[in-house]
């Protein structure tokens, strides 16, 4: 059975339609590579593709050998914009309230060229100053899928970082047209005294 928000990517390529002709997409914060085999598993070998996941360092280690010519990893962004021969879709998806900074990852992003974006699952807030959390999860939950036989359950904690939505539109607005914003799910994250909803992007250079 496929999770059906894990067929966003298919919306952001239907935007990206590049007439049949190889599109070149930069997956920021793309785990193993769940969105390209999701999105292989439905449209099978129709529509070419170059995808480029950029991780964290342990997790490129443990996702290069699921890694093909189609598929890559890095663990660097600019490494992966030096191997990408232009990008015509930037693609991400619950990823930028996980880093340090999410405004000046943003920024990088946005300085990489690529034609169009697609950020969806961005939690943001809708005050006028970032809320910053620590979150608790259980492992069982991040990721898709079920865990592996014998998975050991524990609970972990990590930083997230909800920056002001209004700041977050502004900056695309720098270098984007926003052509279309979303509402994917309300209160989101439970336990914050804002509330904090998921929101989706699409913009064209």
């Amino acid at each position: 059975m496929i999770d059906l928000t894990a067929t966003r990517p298919l919306v952001a390529l239907a935007l990206a339609n590049n007439h049949g002709q190889c599109i070149n997409i930069l997956d920021f914060g793309g785990a193993c590579g769940h969105h390209y085999f999701t999105t292989r598993a439905l449209l099978g070998d129709s529509i070419p593709l170059k995808w480029n996941v950029v991780e964290t360092k342990a997790m490129v280690a443990s996702a290069r050998q699921f890694g093909n010519e189609h598929l890559r990893f890095f663990d660097s962004l600019p490494a992966a914009v030096d191997a990408m021969s232009g990008i015509d879709l930037l693609f991400s998806s619950g990823a930028l309230q996980y880093v340090p900074d999410p405004i000046v990852m943003l920024r990088e992003l946005l300085q990489c060229g690529a034609q169009q974006l697609f950020f969806t699952r961005v939690g943001l807030s809708i005050s006028n100053q970032a809320t910053v959390s620590v979150q608790v999860s259980n492992l069982s939950d991040i990721g898709p899928g079920p865990p592996p036989t014998g998975f050991e359950n524990r609970t972990v904690q990590y930083p997230v970082t909800f920056e002001p939505k209004k700041i977050f539109e502004e900056t695309i607005a720098t270098r984007y047209n926003i052509d279309a914003v979303s509402t994917e799910d309300q209160d989101a994250y439970p336990g914050n005294q804002e509330k904090i909803h998921l929101y989706g992007y699409y913009a064209r250079a």
